[in-house]
């Protein structure tokens, strides 16, 4: 759990606050590749609390960054039908 939460959420929260200087004076934005989380699966809580804290991260992001008009978009995959039963 300590390395999926380090690698998942510590991890780009330190990268982003190392670049977060160079967006603002570049005028860019924050994009977060993140799942649903909809639905959380057995044997997989490490993966579903990173998915749930990276949604409520972006989230908050977003209105934290609004005074410097920083947009903070999330990209949500989508499910993808397979013949594999769940």
């Amino acid at each position: 759990m300590k390395a999926e939460v380090e690698t998942r959420i510590i991890g780009p929260i330190a990268l982003l606050q190392e670049v977060l200087p160079l967006v603002r004076k570049g005028g860019g934005r924050i994009l977060w590749i993140q799942t649903p989380s909809l639905m959380p699966i057995a044997f997989d809580s490490s993966i579903h609390a990173c998915d749930f804290a990276s949604n409520c991260l972006s989230r908050t992001l977003q209105q934290e960054l609004l005074p410097w008009n920083i947009p903070s978009i999330q990209i949500r995959c989508g499910g993808i039908k397979t013949p594999f039963p769940l």
